[in-house]
């Protein structure tokens, strides 16, 4: 509630300040957008268990208010999560696909009816390819970091940029871009992809023992049983919020801050540990 609050009042600052953006206490409004991905899990519980109708109301409030804080963001990483997660809840239910299809049409349909309307910043910041290309281009420079420090990688946070001589050459990065490669990688100087800061960063080693760890844990949750509708329901929810994180962090460097890693570690740890949830098959 409170960052809903306050990323509210940012929002309204916007209007009378140029360049104001909505942080909600971040540096960067791309972890802002992650935090309420994060912290959707609290509303998302409290509304399946809700036994009253206006308290399960004031939750599914709570979530709407934050999915529209999420797009007045206007960051493409947050926003990929939400789709990935709505995607996942349509795969776990049954019969889940229609909301799937559905909120892809209502989705498309708002775009296609606001292109032109659209407030300049929500256009420059969603329809910007550079930034996107630039990190496809990553992948590469992530291969020459793996094949000269395989094992231990980098070490934490280095600059990338011994790797990025004058004369490279991009392979997906436009040659006659606005901005050259060498600029855009100077003003980053990171990968922008967990996934790459692992293997880069952390070398071969750590990024194949957190995978494993990642996949334990993924598995582990995937074979609760229980008897209990509210537990199934629970379990179901941490792998949906989880997969549009996970998802979200090949767009973004999401672990590099404190508060994203304690939260996203504390729910790993909820799935980790399946008897929170009851019976799995190996029980």
């Amino acid at each position: 509630m409170v960052l809903l609050v306050f990323g509210s009042f940012e929002f309204i600052q916007q209007i009378n300040i140029p360049g104001k953006r909505v942080l909600l206490f971040s540096s960067n409004p791309i972890p802002a957008g992650s935090l309420l991905i994060l912290l959707s899990i609290g509303p998302l519980v409290l509304a399946a268990q809700a036994e009253n109708r206006w308290e399960k109301f004031f939750w599914a409030s709570c979530l709407l208010a934050g999915i529209v804080l999420i797009f007045l963001i206007a960051q493409r990483g947050p926003i990929l999560a939400l789709i990935v997660m709505i995607f996942v809840g349509a795969m776990i239910c049954r019969n889940g696909a229609w909301v799937l299809i559905l909120v892809a049409l209502v989705l498309a349909g708002i775009g296609y009816q606001f292109r032109d309307s659209a407030l300049l910043l929500y256009k420059e910041q969603l329809l910007k390819k550079e930034t996107v290309l630039v990190r496809m281009e990553f992948y590469y420079i992530a291969l020459d970091v793996l094949k000269e420090k395989p094992v231990f990688g980098l070490g934490f946070n280095p600059s990338l940029l011994r790797f990025i001589h004058a004369d490279y050459e991009p392979k997906i990065y436009p040659k006659d871009g606005k901005n050259s490669f060498l600029a855009m990688a100077r003003g980053i100087n990171v990968f922008d992809n967990m996934f790459l800061s692992l293997v880069g960063e952390m070398g071969g080693l750590f990024a194949l023992a957190y995978i494993g760890f990642l996949a334990y844990v993924l598995k582990n949750i995937g074979l609760v049983r229980s008897e209990n509708a509210n537990v199934r329901v629970h379990a179901s929810l941490l792998l949906i919020v989880v997969a549009g994180f996970l998802l979200h962090s090949l767009t973004f460097d999401s672990l590099k801050y404190p508060h994203l890693n304690w939260i996203f570690h504390s729910l790993l740890g909820l799935m980790a540990h399946s008897k929170v949830f009851g019976q799995t098959k190996n029980d």
